[in-house]
């Protein structure tokens, strides 16, 4: 009986597109780990944290040309003793707002996680946070994004 192998190619980079009905490799991490998450490979996966506190929209995760930076996860801590509604934009457009509770109530964090990612809007865009102009309130924001083409 002759012995079946399944071969595979090693990804730390996104493939490049391939047409309709086009042949793909299976894909493998730099270990030889199928690749079968949710989201992407780990060297695809970007951080991003921003403070907010004055009103300016301010760049949570700067756009990469040819790449959508689509969300998995953000969280919202308010310094304050006011709730603060957080707007989350993408290419310009109000995607979702997030109120971010008082801190001294115990709660003053809010996290949200996206099983089904959250997709950006346009190739090579900017996602951005901003918040009303208020004195003395501080809000960091901490996010993931799976990077895609």
């Amino acid at each position: 009986m002759k012995e079946v192998l399944n071969k595979g190619i090693s990804r730390r980079a996104n493939p490049t597109a391939v047409g309709q009905n086009g042949l793909l490799d299976i894909a493998y991490d730099d270990v030889g780990r199928q690749v079968m998450t949710l989201y992407q490979v780990r060297d695809l996966i970007s951080t991003a944290s921003a403070s907010i506190t004055n009103g300016t929209s301010t760049v949570l995760l700067a756009g990469t040309s040819g790449e959508f930076h689509d969300l998995i996860f953000i969280s919202f801590t308010n310094s304050s003793d006011a709730a603060v509604t957080v707007a989350l934009t993408d290419d310009g457009t109000t995607v979702r707002s997030y109120v971010a509770p008082v801190t001294t109530t115990n709660s003053g964090i809010v996290q949200m996680d996206y099983p089904i990612p959250w997709p950006q809007g346009a190739a090579g865009s900017a996602w951005r946070v901003d918040m009303p102009d208020i004195s003395g309130t501080t809000v960091t924001v901490q996010a993931l994004f799976a990077i895609n083409v």
